[in-house]
């Protein structure tokens, strides 16, 4: 029988290129901040821009979408496992274009449409490889608790939410409330700094619906009042499997069914082009092991190999070819 792991979160379409400082400048955007825009044209100018672009393609993107299409990717041939993304994009061309990325990747898409345009976000890097992020959200603003349908939940054996959802009201609240109904493993991830200091009392109230929760060391901070994550990690339940990501320095992991959480090891990468997906890739890498049931070690390992993978690459994606590697690499642990 098949079982599905649902995403639920927006998709985007992504671009992302190398830039200076002075571009930043000439652009007034501060370096490491998102700019959000009401409308489309300014981010397609930004995009315009440019100069001497190495990359021009658009790529899927979007937190919750990166986490399943790494899942994806990494299925074993004779898995019946599938996944699947719920959220909502517009009735426009990039729409059509994320349908069509979906299928060549064998994800089932539970997606919605309005009209109006797909959200498409820039992601400029720096030479000191910090993301800035220039984006029109459009279709994703119109996400709401009515285009989550029951019947989508029918086969799901696991759930991953995106933070990014708590700006659209109710969305998350009617996720976790199915997910509580079919008793559905949920596992979360805290989207930003920013995302959980404003939602930081929403964050705390769906806490005990999780039975994963990722976040990077800033996140995590922002969520408990801790900097030390032994101290964080103290915060949660017995019954839950906490993740806090650093970056090059590891991550710490306060395992279901224990009390301690665990200092972890980063894999040395030499050659890094872009940290853009990093967390998203180790939360799915993570997940592909802890869903066929790997110790907590091997579940990292997973993790640190996808990540190590995407950030050799210029964006939240890989060429087909290194797909298959990492999934050979997989098997190795």
């Amino acid at each position: 029988m098949t079982s599905v792991i649902l995403g639920v979160g927006n998709p985007f379409c992504d671009r992302t290129t190398h830039i200076n400082n002075e571009f930043l400048t000439a652009l007034e955007f501060t370096k490491g901040a998102t700019i959000s825009e009401t409308n489309p044209e300014k981010v397609d100018h930004s995009w315009k821009m440019v100069p001497n672009k190495i990359h021009d393609e658009e790529t899927l993107g979007g937190s919750g979408t990166n986490v399943i299409k790494t899942i994806a990717h990494l299925k074993p041939s004779d898995s019946n496992r599938r996944c699947a993304l719920l959220g909502k994009i517009g009735a426009d061309l990039r729409g059509c274009k994320i349908e069509q990325m979906l299928q060549q990747k064998d994800i089932l898409s539970f997606l919605s449409k309005t009209d109006g345009e797909t959200g498409i976000v820039n992601c400029f890097v720096t030479p000191d490889k910090e993301r800035t992020m220039h984006t029109y959200l459009g279709a994703a603003l119109h996400f709401s608790p009515d285009d989550i349908n029951p019947m989508f939940f029918e086969k799901v054996s696991h759930m991953h939410i995106e933070g990014y959802l708590c700006f659209n009201k109710g969305t998350i609240k009617k996720s976790l409330a199915i997910g509580k109904e079919k008793q559905i493993p949920i596992s979360f991830d805290l989207a930003s700094r920013n995302v959980v200091t404003l939602f930081k009392h929403d964050f705390i109230e769906m806490l005990p619906s999780l039975h994963y929760l990722f976040g990077n060391q800033e996140e995590m901070e922002a969520l408990t009042g801790f900097s030390d994550f032994k101290e964080a990690a103290d915060v949660f339940s017995f019954d839950q499997t906490i993740v806090a990501t650093q970056g090059s320095e590891g991550c710490w992991v306060k395992h279901a069914r224990e009390s301690d959480a665990v200092h972890f090891d980063a894999l040395e990468v030499t050659q890094i082009a872009d940290t853009t997906g990093a967390g998203d890739f180790f939360a799915g890498g993570f997940l592909h092991a802890a869903l066929k049931g790997e110790e907590v070690f091997k579940c990292v390992q997973a993790g640190n190999l996808a990540a190590s993978y995407v950030i050799q690459e210029v964006g939240a994606e890989l060429p087909l070819e290194k797909w298959d590697l990492l999934k050979k690499e997989m098997l190795k642990i």
